[in-house]
Formats: structure tokens, sequence, C-alpha cells
């Protein structure tokens, strides 16, 4: 994916389809936050929608084995009917039944939850196989310092794309003390097997992650983004062919 970006402008501009821009402008609404605040107060007169819980998917996150809790959870439809479940750091193996504890330090950056659409009980946890150290599932170095944290992906073929962050241990040991590592990439998962993984670093897209959501419609697929300013995000939108992600 090259960076063909399309900043904060009317998507119209670009011949986006009618999907591509219903999405553009569901996001450029929320990227906004004084627009959601004058929302809320719009709609605090509207009838409250008829929220419930629900209970097979509150049962598939309460887990005592493998991964017992993670940050993140999106999730990538696969041809087969499988989902494909992607989350940052996360909880491995480290619950302990007697006390119903676990503890305050994660063992992965990343991790993955694979099943069937339709089985909730026969999850498959996707994670590194290393002895030792962070076992996270995506991982192309073995410095500790830097890692991935996976946004959002989708099923190109017999490869399942799926778009990493990359980030470094910061200077400062704040709250926050993390920070880009200037470099992002594409993880190629080998499909159906969910095996085998390879990394395309991408182009320098000054700030911008394009890995919030993906589109594909008339031939191309639409990568959404966002690039941090104050306490909101500009909306860009890049656009590449779908049958080759790599190069267009």
């Amino acid at each position: 994916m090259k960076s063909r970006a399309f900043g904060p402008r009317s998507p119209q501009a670009f011949g986006f389809g009618t999907r591509a821009r219903a999405i553009f402008g569901a996001y450029a609404l929320l990227a906004v936050g004084g627009l959601m605040g004058w929302c809320a107060e719009k709609l605090q007169d509207a009838p409250s929608p008829q929220a419930h819980k629900d209970r097979a998917f509150t049962e598939f996150f309460r887990r005592t084995s493998r991964l017992t809790a993670c940050d993140g959870a999106l999730s990538v439809p696969l041809s087969d009917g499988r989902v494909l479940w992607l989350f940052g750091d996360s909880h491995v193996d480290d619950y302990d039944p007697a006390t119903g504890t676990m503890p305050c330090l994660f063992q992965v950056r990343n991790a993955g939850l694979l099943h069937h659409k339709n089985d909730l009980r026969n999850a498959r946890t996707l994670v590194g196989r290393r002895s030792g150290g962070f076992k996270s599932w995506f991982k192309n170095s073995e410095n500790s310092e830097q890692w991935f944290w996976p946004v959002c992906g989708f099923q190109n073929g017999n490869l399942v794309y799926v778009y990493l962050s990359g980030l470094r241990k910061g200077s400062s040991e704040g709250k926050w003390g993390f920070q880009s590592a200037g470099q992002d990439y594409w993880a190629k998962i080998e499909f159906p097997a969910m095996e085998t993984i390879s990394y395309t670093p991408l182009p320098d897209f000054h700030g911008i992650t394009f890995g919030q959501g993906f589109v594909n419609e008339g031939g191309y697929t639409y990568a959404f983004g966002g690039k941090q300013k104050g306490l909101a995000s500009d909306v860009y939108v890049a656009r590449f062919k779908s049958t080759n992600p790599e190069d267009e």
C-alpha cells in the first residue's frame, strides 16, 4: 500500500462508492470531539434503545486458560466461516483458579483467537512459541523494547493481511512509556493454516495509522486512518487495488 492519502476532505472528490462514502462520513463525525457532544445533546430526548447483555459472547471472553485477558478485540471474517480476533497486550496461561486472579503484568504484546463463527466453545489461542520473554504472536525481532499492536485486517485469497502499528519503549517513564517506532508493517498470514507469517514494511505515512478499517468496493480497498491532532484526530483515507495490496 503506497501513500495515496486523501486528507480530511470530501470523499466524492476521489470517486468513492456509496459504502465507502458512508463509512468516511461516520468516521469523520466520530473523530471530531465537539460534534460528539452536540449529537449527545440533540439525541437526549430520543427513545432509549433496547440494549441487552450478549450472554454468548460474555461467556466466550470469560476465559480461564490460554488467552485469559486482552485489549483491542478486532475481528476479521475469513472465507471458510472462521473468525480471527486480534488483540494487543494480553495475558496468557496466568489465571489462578484458587484465587480467581491473575498477575498485573501481561505476557504478550499481541495475540489472536481463531474459531468458527458458529462455535464459541473451541477457540484456538494464537501466540508465539518462544520459551522465554514475551510470546507475542506478531514478532519480527528479538528486541523486547519494540513490538507490534495489530489494528484491522482483511483476507485476500490465500493470505490474511493485518495492519501492524510499530511501537517501541519511550524515553519517559510516565503513564505512556511508549511511542511510535516509525515503521508500520503488513503481516501476511498464510490461509488456511494460519501458521506462517511474513512481514512487509509499509511506506512512511507521516504519522497516519491507516489500519483503522478496510472497505472493499469497486476493485479497490479503502484504508481508513487517523492522525492525532490534540485530543481529536484528522481522518484520512487511502486506497489500493484489491488484487495487490502491496504494490499499489
